[in-house]
């Protein structure tokens, strides 16, 4: 009996003292830190947003900001892309704010970046570069290699010799068309368009071999680059249209209306020769990229290639085209200005240019996405691709405008006959300088044209 009271009150001493010690080394276990994480050597160049997940409390610590003011395709284009970026870059926020029209983007923007204030990036019209440089409104871009951006994109993202904008998308240019149930090949050179054309007159068909939209300057201008010179410097934006290759274009334009022989038989509008190239009876003509997919949902067996070398000399015309770019606000540092470098980077990357191609009405503005497969096994697109490199950049607004109505009033004189082509040139020169300064308008410019024809 008494052995056994001992021995409960051992087994009760016992017990008392193994619950403070398992309790030590449950609590151990509880506090027990984790191996640490090493990461692989291997795996140090890998893009961000590969690999193991990211912190939780890093996720969107910078926030980045970006206005635009596109069209719905591009708008779609744009979001999908800003998401894109974000899972690969889990520590940026994006915001994007849609804005109604360019100049009201580019009034805000102007506006809250004096303020300090403002968005980090904007998208808008290459053109907008003169006056948001001038401004002091965005960041010079200084580390960027521009041999990558097709050539046109890339002269009209400069101000004063220095880069201010980045080539994003181009969003017109001219390129020469010719239906191949007709033309097997695309003609090298005008002399061959000419005689083609001259063949199918002879003929008498009730078809064309080439038209050309003569009333509008964006047709006439890229035959001026044909002849080895340029309408304005862009480097301080100079006009220059009094000049042999002026000359030239304005002979060339005689000849193929030359009343006593001409290549070009009839006198159209734009909608008139686009609506008879869809049904077959224009086979080659010059018209913008976008109208591509209108000509195939109609069956044309459509070509399309650069615009054929000018008449007289080995060189092919140079088309305008324009673009959208983006632009770093003045007041982007730091983290934020990293970010939207990472993010114009992105955009510019082989996968989003081919991606916006396929999604959008817009064309690459980086040469190495021809290289990929998506324009390899396109013919039609390539070659396309082939023109926009050989295009001039659209000079800014107050330059395009008088040039445009100087050429549009003065040119008619001159593929009639009227005027010799020394003096037309040379009057396109000097209403487009009365125009630029505002000591005429393009009212009395109409008004002394209709006078000039009364008087003869």
């Amino acid at each position: 009996m008494e052995f056994s009271k001992q021995k409960k009150w051992i087994l009760i001493i016992g017990a008392c003292l193994c619950i403070p010690l398992m309790a030590m080394f449950v609590s151990c276990r509880l506090v027990e830190p984790q191996q640490e994480i090493i990461p692989d050597p291997e795996n140090q160049d890998a893009e961000i947003g590969e690999g193991l997940p990211a912190d939780p409390d890093r996720r969107g610590r910078i926030s980045l900001s970006l206005w635009d003011c596109l069209e719905a395709k591009e708008r779609l284009a744009l979001m999908e892309s800003v998401d894109a970026f974000m899972d690969m870059h889990p520590e940026i926020h994006m915001e994007v704010r849609h804005i109604r029209s360019e100049e009201e983007l580019l009034d805000q923007f102007e506006a809250a970046s004096l303020a300090g204030a403002g968005p980090d990036m904007a998208v808008v019209d290459l053109v907008s570069v003169q006056r948001m440089a001038e401004s002091n409104v965005i960041k010079e871009i200084e580390d960027m290699d521009y041999i990558r951006f097709l050539p046109g994109l890339a002269e009209t993202s400069v101000y004063n010799g220095n880069n201010y904008m980045v080539p994003f998308r181009a969003t017109d240019f001219l390129t020469f068309y010719y239906n191949q149930d007709f033309v097997e090949s695309a003609p090298l050179d005008f002399e061959t368009v000419i005689e083609y054309s001259q063949d199918l007159n002879d003929l008498d068909e009730p078809a064309y071999g080439f038209v050309l939209n003569k009333t509008e300057p964006d047709w006439i201008i890229p035959f001026v680059g044909g002849y080895s010179t340029w309408i304005v410097d862009y480097t301080n934006y100079s006009i220059s249209l009094d000049t042999q290759a002026m000359e030239k274009t304005l002979d060339f334009l005689y000849m193929l209306y030359d009343p006593l022989d001409p290549v070009i038989t009839q006198d159209m509008d734009y909608e008139e020769m686009h609506t008879l190239f869809a049904s077959g009876n224009i086979h080659m003509m010059i018209n913008s990229f976008k109208v591509r997919e209108q000509y195939l949902a109609e069956g044309i067996n459509l070509g399309a290639s650069v615009i054929p070398e000018v008449y007289g000399e080995g060189k092919n015309p140079t088309p305008l085209i324009s673009g959208k770019g983006m632009m770093i606000n003045a007041n982007s540092f730091g983290e934020e200005l990293q970010a939207a470098k990472e993010f114009i980077e992105f955009m510019l990357s082989v996968d989003q240019q081919v991606k916006w191609t396929q999604d959008t009405d817009t064309f690459p503005a980086v040469v190495e996405a021809g290289e990929s497969n998506y324009f390899r096994n396109n013919e039609l697109l390539s070659n396309m691709l082939s023109q926009a490199e050989l295009c001039r950049g659209v000079p800014p607004d107050s330059v395009m405008r008088v040039v445009r109505d100087a050429i549009r009033i003065n040119v008619p004189k001159a593929i009639t006959g009227e005027w010799p082509v020394e003096e037309a040139a040379r009057k396109i020169q000097e209403d487009a300088i009365r125009l630029r300064a505002g000591s005429t308008t393009i009212e009395d410019l109409r008004e002394e044209s209709l006078q000039q024809q009364g008087g003869e």
